[in-house]
């Protein structure tokens, strides 16, 4: 029966070893070779791209220029209309977002552990609501028949 226990004891803590020895050898690995980390990260949590398109900025420019006087017969001068010149530029600024999706993954989980924690405290507070509540009672009634014995 000793032998049996130690067996069962000594097959755990090699079990437990050699998930640490499986642990270290891949973290060797993947130190020595980052491209294959690399790969698997990116076939496990592949990066999500979005793009969106800007607003068009205009920018409207006016160059007005004055024109030389035009000498015409018989001492007359006439004066021209000054030049306008109106340049519109057009601007766009689109938007490339690459979302982490390692990280969504992570912060999901911790949001859902957290979910999970608050449900478990609700419970435990309801129940403890009611337990302190009967609790209370039970004193009460205790006060209770200790006047009522004295009277």
């Amino acid at each position: 029966m000793i032998y049996r226990a130690l067996f069962a004891i000594s097959f755990l803590l090699c079990a437990c070893s050699s998930q640490k020895k499986y642990a270290d050898r891949a973290y060797r690995f993947f130190r020595e070779n980052p491209m294959q980390l690399a790969g698997l990260c990116a076939d496990k949590y592949p990066v999500r791209s979005d793009y969106r398109l800007g607003a068009e900025q205009i920018r409207t420019d006016t160059i007005v220029s004055e024109v030389a006087v035009l000498p015409r017969l018989e001492n007359r001068f006439y004066k021209c209309p000054p030049n306008t010149k109106v340049i519109q530029r057009v601007k766009r600024v689109d938007t490339l977002f690459q979302e982490n999706t390692a990280r969504v993954a992570h912060l999901s989980a911790q949001l859902e552990q957290c979910k999970q924690k608050a449900f478990f405290a609700q419970e435990l507070s309801k129940k403890l609501g009611w337990a302190l509540a009967f609790v209370g009672l039970g004193f009460l009634s205790f006060v209770f028949i200790q006047f009522k014995r004295f009277i």
